[in-house]
């Protein structure tokens, strides 16, 4: 009945509607067109001319594309190809084939994904070395070297990580000579490839029956990479080297390493379960074989090595099973040679049960997780407490220990650690209105011990307050002076942060938001170091700008600089495997080198910040609009 006298109502009453409440209307999003716009209404020194109903500029921006291909590509499905310098990369491999559908665009074929196959072959004498045998198949006799003797294919898995730069054929100014690193650590989008591992049938030499050798196999675009080799048997040592991939099959020989002897003393403690290796000071990966520690509280270790150079870019490690709430040694491979050498593990006192509640900074508890890592007075003391004052552990040796943990809903978090002191970074839970933080914890050494050291001593109401969040604000214009309203505005962890020693973990999280109709945003952002991507919306014709390295203190407003959007530099771009098959529906990506921003180290090349991307249509077309960062 009700129901029927509402429609009447609506009926009856004159220019009323009895639909939704409407709202009010959309923000007008500013749309780059001519030349019903005059481009000459746009502040810029470049020439500005009217191309496919667009302003742009004639001006020159070099930049590097990654191309990530989809699983359902006929070529190299699911790989990503990294395309450096692309101005001159286009000139030097331009498509074969008519491509009259867009005779304004730059056709370009990417590389030759590459396939090295390889195989790690042990001599004889390493396996003695290593005291293995029985796992690994005997292929034994050389047909090129025409004298028998016994190889083993030794089962391994490889990665290998791209470095960066890749040299170009022809250098031009813009890519100077630098050293390349790792790719990951500029902020380049190139994960490390793990290789396949596959098992290949040998005809036997010398013997009626067929061998079988196990191999890897891995695709990958032509460049320089950095190899990890890592036997599965951790009697033998981690192979790493630089490589430049290339067409060809390749075995790696393995025919003599350096064996380096060490004590490592537990004094009254046992190290039962310890591991004991040889690690990379700074990429912090294993270089040599490991040795699990029997029962003995003192035992002395052989461990396997290629030829390195002893100092402190190496470090003995002695770590105690996983789980174990017990630091690891990390020391300096004795001066004069990777030789004998005696390592004490300090007595430590017994772990504590540390719990307590994490707050916000208005000390409401919330939900949030923890990663907690000992820290101390300088690097080379970890801030773990040992039972002797450090002066007298021997050659002071770097503890550390580093864990994870996740408060209840009511922020209650409880866990173990050896007494020390720390650094908890926070990372509360979303909705939370607390800011990402490192948080100071000392876990001090308890006064009374518990009887026989069985059952740990308990240091509860350890409280963290994690810290207030920040805000970032700003404004965002076109070059004609009208506000870019609709845009979407990302702060995300600064690129130079890949190329420190911070743990991502401890990097502040991304946040997101939009543009008014006045062009200007505001978003709470969690306290660090961040770069801002300005994205006009899409189809309107203006491309992203960014700006850099941008500090945000906790509970404070940092007030970005005006963000300016210019004309864009257009490309008309077609992408072609080396075929001349068009890639269909791969995403394009493209960057440049981050304003501002300076090299990890001298003479390196510099953080990349990502400034547009893209689609291919399914002739592999894409029409990229460019502009350099801030």
């Amino acid at each position: 009945m009700k129901r029927r006298r509402l429609a009447a109502t609506c009926a009856l009453a004159a220019g009323v509607s009895c639909g939704p409440v409407a709202g009010p209307p959309p923000s007008p999003v500013p749309v780059n067109s001519c030349p019903e716009h005059a481009c000459t209404a746009y502040q810029t020194v470049d020439p500005v001319t009217c191309s496919g109903g667009m302003c742009v500029t004639n001006s020159s921006l070099d930049f590097t594309l990654v191309v990530s291909l989809p699983e359902s590509s006929f070529f190299a499905p699911g790989m990503t190809v990294p395309i450096p310098s692309f101005a001159s990369a286009a000139g030097l491999n331009p498509c074969g084939l008519s491509t009259s559908a867009f005779p304004e665009a730059t056709c370009f074929r990417i590389p030759q994904v590459v396939e090295p196959v390889g195989e790690l072959l042990v001599e004889n004498q390493v396996i003695v070395s290593a005291n293995a045998s029985g796992s690994y198949i005997d292929t034994t006799g050389n047909p090129d070297a025409g004298t028998a003797f016994t190889q083993w294919s030794l089962p391994v898995h490889v990665q290998y990580r791209p470095r960066w730069p890749i040299p170009l054929p022809s250098p031009s100014p813009s890519q100077p000579s630098v050293s390349p690193v790792e790719a990951a650590s500029l902020g380049l989008p190139l994960a490390p490839t793990e290789s396949t591992i596959l098992a290949t049938s040998f005809p036997g030499v010398g013997a009626p029956r067929g061998t079988t050798a196990t191999q890897w196999r891995a695709p990958l675009a032509p460049g320089f990479y950095e190899r990890d080799i890592v036997p599965d048997n951790a009697a033998f040592p981690v192979i790493t080297d630089s490589i430049q991939v290339g067409n060809d099959e390749y075995s790696q020989p393995l025919t003599s390493v350096a064996a380096q002897q060490f004590t490592v003393n537990g004094g009254a403690q046992s190290l039962a379960g310890f591991v004991v290796y040889v690690r990379d000071a700074t990429t912090l990966r294993r270089v040599s074989s490991s040795v699990t520690m029997g029962t003995a509280s003192s035992e002395s270790i052989t461990l396997l090595t290629l030829s390195l150079v002893a100092g402190p870019q190496f470090e003995l490690v002695v770590a105690p099973p996983d789980g174990s709430p017990i630091p690891y040694l990390a020391d300096p491979v004795p001066p004069g040679g990777l030789g004998k050498g005696n390592e004490s593990f300090p007595a430590l006192p017994v772990p504590v049960a540390v719990s307590g509640t994490v707050v916000g900074a208005d000390l409401a508890s919330i939900q949030a997780s923890l990663v907690i890592d000992s820290v101390g007075p300088s690097p080379s003391v970890g801030g773990i407490v040992t039972v002797l004052p450090p002066s007298q552990v021997p050659a002071a040796p770097f503890l550390h220990y580093s864990t994870t943990a996740q408060t209840d809903a009511n922020g209650h978090y409880a866990v173990t650690l050896p007494p020390g002191t720390y650094d908890v970074f926070v990372t509360p839970s979303t909705g939370s209105n607390a800011g990402a933080s490192s948080v100071p914890l000392n876990v001090g050494v308890p006064i009374t011990q518990p009887d026989g050291g069985t059952e740990p001593s308990i240091a509860a109401g350890k409280d963290l307050q994690a810290a207030a969040l920040g805000f970032l604000t700003g404004i965002a214009t076109i070059a004609d002076g009208r506000p870019l309203a609709g845009a979407t505005v990302q702060a995300q962890p600064a690129v130079s942060l890949a190329a420190t020693a911070v743990d991502p973990r401890r990097w502040p999280r991304a946040q997101t938001t939009t543009t008014d109709a006045t062009g200007a945003f505001s978003m709470p952002v969690d306290p660090g170091t961040y770069d801002v991507v300005v994205q006009p919306a899409n189809g309107t014709g203006f491309p992203w700008t960014t700006l850099s390295t941008q500090v945000v203190a906790p509970g404070k407003t940092l007030a970005l600089p005006p963000m300016v959007i210019p004309l864009p530099q257009l490309m008309d771009v077609v992408l072609h495997d080396p075929g001349d098959n068009p890639l269909v529906q791969a995403i394009v990506r493209a960057f440049a080198p981050a304003s501002g921003a300076v090299p990890a180290t001298p003479g390196g090349p510099l953080p990349m910040i990502e400034i547009g991307s893209w689609m291919t249509d399914t002739s592999g077309h894409l029409t990229m609009l460019l502009a350099p960062p801030h």
